[in-house]
């Protein structure tokens, strides 16, 4: 099963979901209908399982082959959970936990696999519906499911914040952000929904679908607003998308695809990256070798010294919101910012602060030398086109 397969598979009564000896290659959550699963040849199921159970789960874990037949009982939906998305989990799991759990796995196979044969049918002994953990397991693999459906038909959208130069008070770039309507439960808020893709390979493709968009928006301002120096624009990394071996590559062919020089693009790398400065280093030097502009996101929260700052060439250092929010209330949060404005002037690194939602905070940041500011006082996050009619109009 590749990625761009549908997630909900419909099974005819008495239709074969996959036969022993079959590899496997995902596991099945019952959305509607039935399931029998069968030892091979016989004629009587050995269980029936109800809407709200997980099947075909053990040969994906163990990667070992199907033991039993599974077929459709009645007319049924089955949401397809793919193998990264359970092992790529498990890999992330801790070392002890996971030893411990794939020891566990090869006693209760050892079990299972000798003593099947025909029984009553059952219906599902688990407490699915009233056990509230496996509840919540359900839904994220639900709502992840629905993620990469909705980034499979182009239903993330996006939106542009602009970002002020803080001494002429124009708009001098954007930040890429996304957004998600779900169909059911409505806006799910970015940093659910991101930090849902990170944790399995699903940030990779949106990742590049942002980093297009982004792009693109980016031509259409050239085209439209004519700006010198021309506007740039932000976009956020992850680690993982930074170690996929043809990210660069990648990148690199969107950017000359429309006709955009790298270095208007700031790539905004969070500090937990920090945590291994080799890793850092190997991940980040191809982007610096191609030209692109390196951002240090939420700069004051993670982990990173100021080595980092010297040895991996930052140009940009952004000041998390909160210490934004809480200046005037705590007295270290004026005194970080103050630090910070000191150190990047020193160190020719520009300074960004976000969250700034007030003109009392704007002036103590233009006092502190901080170059550009982002927030809500300037402007919410707007569509391409309103970020365009707002440029027209101003013009």
């Amino acid at each position: 099963m590749t990625d761009t397969q549908s997630t909900i598979q419909h099974f005819a009564a008495g239709q074969s979901i996959f036969s022993a000896g079959d590899a496997a290659d995902c596991a099945y959550l019952i959305q509607d209908g039935q399931v029998a699963m069968y030892s091979p040849g016989a004629e009587q199921p050995l269980a029936i399982l109800p809407a709200g159970e997980i099947f075909g789960e053990m040969a994906v874990l163990d990667n070992s082959p199907r033991i039993l037949d599974a077929r459709a009982h009645s007319d049924c939906d089955l949401l397809v959970i793919k193998r990264s998305q359970i092992l790529d989990r498990l890999e992330q799991a801790d070392p002890v936990l996971r030893t411990l759990f794939e020891v566990l796995l090869s006693r209760l196979r050892s079990q299972v696999a000798p003593s099947l044969s025909p029984a009553s049918p059952r219906y599902s002994a688990q407490e699915t519906g009233t056990n509230p953990a496996i509840n919540v397991g359900l839904e994220k693999i639900r709502l992840e499911a629905d993620l990469l459906t909705a980034l499979e038909q182009d239903e993330i959208q996006m939106v542009f914040q602009p970002l002020v130069n803080l001494k002429t008070d124009r708009w001098a770039g954007f930040e890429a952000l996304c957004r998600w309507q779900h169909e059911a439960i409505g806006q799910v808020s970015p940093q659910e929904f991101i930090s849902l893709a990170e944790e399995t390979d699903i940030i990779v493709p949106l990742g590049i679908r942002i980093f297009e968009k982004a792009c693109e928006f980016l031509h259409r301002l050239d085209q439209q607003a004519n700006e010198h120096p021309p506007f740039f624009m932000s976009i956020n990394v992850s680690a993982r998308q930074l170690a996929e071996p043809d990210f660069v590559e990648r990148i690199g062919a969107i950017v000359r695809q429309h006709g955009i020089s790298p270095d208007r693009i700031k790539l905004e790398i969070t500090e937990t990256l920090m945590v291994d400065y080799q890793q850092a280093r190997q991940l980040l030097q191809p982007l610096h070798d191609l030209g692109f502009t390196l951002s240090l996101d939420d700069f004051g929260t993670g982990y990173s010294g100021l080595q980092h700052l010297i040895e991996l060439d930052f140009h940009t250092i952004k000041i998390d919101q909160r210490f934004v929010s809480t200046m005037f209330e705590n007295a270290r949060s004026l005194t970080m910012i103050n630090v910070v404005t000191d150190m990047a002037a020193n160190m020719d690194i520009e300074v960004v602060a976000e969250g700034i939602e007030n003109a009392q905070q704007k002036r103590v940041l233009q006092a502190l030398g901080v170059d550009l500011g982002q927030g809500y006082l300037f402007s919410q996050p707007l569509a391409a086109a309103e970020a365009l009619e707002q440029l027209a109009k101003a013009r």
